[in-house]
């Protein structure tokens, strides 16, 4: 409870410099950066901070610097290791989706590829699986921007799908002989 009410303070401030947040975003960035590999309440933590910010901040005096923070939280999706680090993350795409989709725009197919990634990693757990491909319902306006890519997507996903059932078929007659 303590770390809430502390991301909100923190995240009154951030909104409050305005146009001037840039150091404070920095500042945030760099939070994430040291407990992205470490410990996810802490990485929650920041991640919070910086959502949180952008909700309670003037959008047009925080949008200059939204580009740089998604690209960052791309960056960061590459290189997380463990499940438990990407739902914070996802929660803070989610809210870029809904307020600055035009800013997601550019990174959406390396996002999805990485979100599909993690959705479809067999050491992630149900629960944890939903709230990552729940994302994908967010992105409702980049789909539609990005038609040709979610085709593509859903023809690489039936021939996968095919393929598989295939094999799996090829498999359960050969261990009938």
């Amino acid at each position: 409870a303590v770390s809430k009410r502390a991301a909100l303070v923190l995240a009154r401030i951030g909104a409050a410099l305005g146009s001037d947040a840039g150091p404070f975003f920095a500042w945030v960035l760099l939070g994430v950066e040291t407990q992205a590999a470490q410990d996810p309440i802490r990485l929650s933590i920041h991640l919070s901070v910086l959502s949180q910010t952008l909700q309670l901040g003037q959008r047009d005096c925080l949008h200059p610097f939204v580009q740089d923070l998604v690209q960052h939280l791309t960056q960061l999706l590459e290189r997380i290791q463990h499940h438990q680090l990407v739902q914070p993350v996802v929660l803070v795409l989610q809210h870029f989706a809904s307020d600055y989709p035009q800013v997601l725009s550019k990174h959406f197919p390396d996002l999805v590829d990485l979100l599909v990634g993690w959705s479809l990693d067999p050491e992630v757990p149900p629960a944890a699986r939903e709230r990552i491909t729940r994302t994908f319902a967010h992105f409702r306006v980049l789909w539609q921007e990005h038609l040709s890519f979610a085709e593509s997507l859903a023809h690489k996903f039936l021939a996968d799908i095919e393929a598989l059932h295939r094999s799996n078929g090829n498999s359960n007659s050969s261990s009938n002989s």
